[in-house]
């Protein structure tokens, strides 16, 4: 048999050996924890987000490193924005916006009936409330905001 063969030979019989012994690997029925009756049935699911790093747990909508599901799932916006297609805002907590004729205004509708999970009604005053926090707090302000707002009844923000 040449050397060349025997060489070939040898690296075919290390590489069938090695897929053999990651394969059993993946047969243990290990999982790194105890085998005991409690913990029959359980499983685990990791996920990555894409993330580096540790991950905080973070629902606070105004910080820079909030966790993703904070916008729209746990607090909703006034208005859902598709930015991947050119359409209108779908409204949430809002009913309607109307601009000035030079666009330098906008006024807001709130939705009536929404409530605080506490009961209390959402209002006017709760959205200037927020447009003033985001305006006045730079470290919140990661949209590059630069209005304040006024409420001019329990439904109205301009």
């Amino acid at each position: 048999m040449s050397q060349f063969k025997k060489r070939s030979l040898a690296m075919s019989v290390v590489a069938v050996a090695t897929a053999g012994i990651l394969a059993l690997s993946g047969c243990s029925s290990e999982t790194g924890g105890s085998n005991n009756s409690s913990d029959a049935g359980a499983s685990a699911i990791t996920v990555f987000n894409g993330a580096t790093g540790a991950i905080s747990e973070n629902w606070n909508p105004f910080s820079p490193t909030m966790l993703q599901p904070t916008q729209g799932v746990i607090y909703e916006p006034l208005y859902y924005y598709n930015l991947a297609a050119e359409s209108e805002p779908k409204p949430l907590l809002a009913t309607a916006f109307s601009w000035n004729a030079d666009g330098t205004e906008l006024t807001i509708t709130n939705r009536e009936g929404v409530k605080w999970n506490d009961g209390e009604p959402l209002t006017a005053k709760d959205v200037a409330f927020t447009f003033n926090m985001i305006h006045d707090n730079p470290a919140l302000n990661t949209s590059g905001l630069n209005a304040t707002a006024t409420a001019t009844d329990d439904k109205t923000t301009v």
